[in-house]
């Protein structure tokens, strides 16, 4: 409010301490001065002056493009000087030298003049056979017929290319030669080793192991080939979110556990294995498959038995994604605690340590357990990797059980149940709610009476929710 009384005037000069004013340019209000108050200088003379200078004097380098050129021909043709596909001819032949034949530095000396022309001499082969003379101005003529051939070309738009494929083109075709599955499968993503016990107790048919440490894998494996009586089941290990170069280590210590398959969870890890053909390869919701062109890339050129649905969708988006592509491709996450974020700062190193990184960070994240408090008072599980990076969890699971009916509608027939942090007895509660859910011997509002989760699908449901 202030602002419209400010008042101000071009100094004359300063002398013992005073500021004179020019008595041209002076209209300031003495009275309203006081003591204290602070003064600005918004204008330089001296210096708007020198910048001026700077900017009306400047002149923008100009960018040349290089020019190889090629000299050729013999004593009685034309010279020819050719710079790619563009190409002149003297009008004048080529003499037999008396004395001064041309040679490369003649011929590099008459021809680089180029100033003055969007060009530079780069490099100049010389073809001539024998000993070969031309008037400098001849040279000069077939040097000034090339720059303005070449501008030509360069003034002429190059003929755009005809894209003739559509949308339509890229749709995957829902004629799938794939088997689909008759009745629902469930999956259950188990973090620690007491979950897989709980899976396997629950007959689960596809087990997916993300545990923070991959060297526990391998007992993980040992334990379901030992324990498992159904032949069709298997055990898929998780890679790790993120791979770096140098981390393709991880991957072999994955593979060596001998799994089923690998839920696969970005580019990386799925150009590794892309020709595995003795892998069940499934991509992770972090490959962020959200429409059908997506899928039908991914299925058809990473050689995939099946997606994961982008956990960006809510239920009506991901009910027009089973419509536009074969269902058999897709599996939906019907429960999870759902990831917030995932991030290289690792939390344990930085409060629970006196390290600074995995050397000699003493590895916390494997004695403690650590939630993060939001505004609202709901704890957070935060968790560590293999790379030492965190994702922050959802305290309060979500579940999309009372979508299954319209989901199982489209087609689809694999649903996945994501555990977090559950022990044996929850985790084995919950698998068998949903196992009942997918048999239809119990119903989505009994389920929530056994399971507490938070009626949700995806991220958010948004302005599209249906209601």
């Amino acid at each position: 409010e202030n602002r419209n009384l400010e008042q101000g005037a071009r100094i004359w000069k300063i002398e013992n301490g005073r500021i004179i004013f020019h008595k041209t340019y002076s209209g300031i209000n003495f009275e309203r001065i006081r003591p204290g108050h602070t003064v600005y200088k918004t204008s330089d003379p001296k210096l708007d002056s020198e910048l001026r200078k700077f900017w009306q004097n400047a002149k923008p380098q100009e960018r040349k493009t290089a020019l190889h050129l090629s000299v050729s021909g013999s004593p009685g043709e034309p010279l020819i000087l050719s710079s790619g596909s563009t190409q002149v001819r003297s009008e004048s032949s080529l003499e037999p030298a008396a004395k001064h034949a041309l040679d490369a530095t003649s011929l590099s000396a008459q021809l680089g003049r180029l100033g003055g022309t969007g060009y530079e001499l780069a490099s100049l082969e010389n073809h001539l056979l024998g000993d070969c003379h031309l008037p400098l101005s001849a040279l000069n003529q077939v040097r000034r017929a090339l720059v303005a051939e070449l501008d030509r070309c360069q003034s002429t738009p190059a003929p755009r290319a005809r894209i003739s494929t559509t949308y339509h083109d890229l749709i995957p075709s829902l004629k799938s030669s794939e088997k689909s599955l008759s009745s629902p499968s469930l999956s259950v993503l188990c973090r620690d080793l007491d979950q897989v016990h709980a899976a396997i107790e629950c007959a689960v048919e596809t087990i997916y192991c993300d545990f923070e440490d991959p060297r526990r894998y391998k007992q993980a494996v040992v334990d379901f080939k030992s324990q498992i009586s159904n032949p069709d089941s298997s055990i898929i290990l998780a890679t790790p979110r993120i791979l770096k170069p140098g981390e393709q280590g991880y991957l072999k210590l994955i593979e060596r556990a001998e799994p089923h398959g690998l839920l696969l969870r970005n580019l990386a890890a799925l150009e590794s294995v892309k020709n595995r053909t003795d892998l069940i390869k499934v991509a992770d919701f972090s490959l962020n498959v959200a429409n059908p062109i997506t899928a039908r890339l991914l299925m058809e050129h990473a050689n995939l038995d099946w997606l994961t649905i982008s956990y960006d969708h809510n239920i009506g988006q991901a009910l027009d994604l089973l419509r536009a592509a074969p269902p058999q491709w897709f599996e939906l996450t019907l429960h999870q605690h759902m990831p917030m974020f995932h991030m290289e700062h690792c939390v344990f190193c930085v409060f629970l340590s006196k390290g600074t990184s995995y050397k000699d960070c003493g590895r916390p994240c494997e004695k403690h357990v650590v939630h993060l408090r939001d505004r609202v008072g709901q704890l957070h599980r935060l968790q560590a990797d293999v790379g030492c990076r965190n994702t922050l969890f959802n305290g309060r699971a979500q579940t999309g059980a009372r979508f299954f009916e319209a989901l199982q509608e489209t087609g689809l027939r694999r649903f996945r149940v994501e555990l977090l942090d559950e022990d044996q007895a929850t985790a084995t509660r919950t698998i068998r709610a949903y196992q009942q859910l997918l048999d239809r011997t119990s119903d989505a509002p009994t389920l929530l009476q056994r399971v507490e989760a938070l009626e949700k699908l995806g991220v958010t449901e948004g302005t599209l929710a249906v209601k």
